[in-house]
C-alpha cells in the first residue's frame, strides 16, 4: 500500500509558507532561505557557520548572479536572522 499527501492527489491544498529554509553540509556548508522574492544564501558553513550571506532577487535575478547585499542591507540582516533563528540544531548535523 503507497500513501499519498493529499496535496499531490489533488484533494487538499497545502498551506503557503511564510519562508523556506534548507540546507547542504556537502562541499563546505551551505545555507540558504527564501521568503518571497528574496533569497539569502550562506556558503562555507562548515568553516565558519557567520559567514557573511549573499542576497538575491529571484524574480529579477533566477541566476543568483548579481549580490544585492550592498544595495538592501536591511534586508538581508533581516532574512540573516530570520535564518539564524529557525535552524534546529542538531548532533549529527551541525555545522
Amino acid at each position: 500500500m503507497r500513501l499519498h499527501p493529499p496535496t499531490l492527489q489533488g484533494k487538499e491544498e497545502q498551506k503557503d509558507h511564510e519562508y523556506l529554509y534548507w540546507e547542504f553540509h556537502e562541499f563546505g556548508g551551505k545555507q540558504a532561505l527564501l521568503k518571497g522574492n528574496w533569497k539569502v544564501v550562506r556558503l562555507g558553513v562548515n568553516d565558519n557557520p557567520q559567514a557573511k550571506v549573499a542576497l538575491f532577487n529571484i524574480e529579477s535575478d533566477p541566476g543568483e548572479q548579481k549580490n544585492l547585499i550592498d544595495e538592501y542591507p536591511q534586508k538581508a540582516r533581516e532574512l540573516e536572522q530570520l535564518m539564524d533563528s529557525v535552524r534546529t540544531p542538531n548532533r549529527n548535523f551541525n555545522f
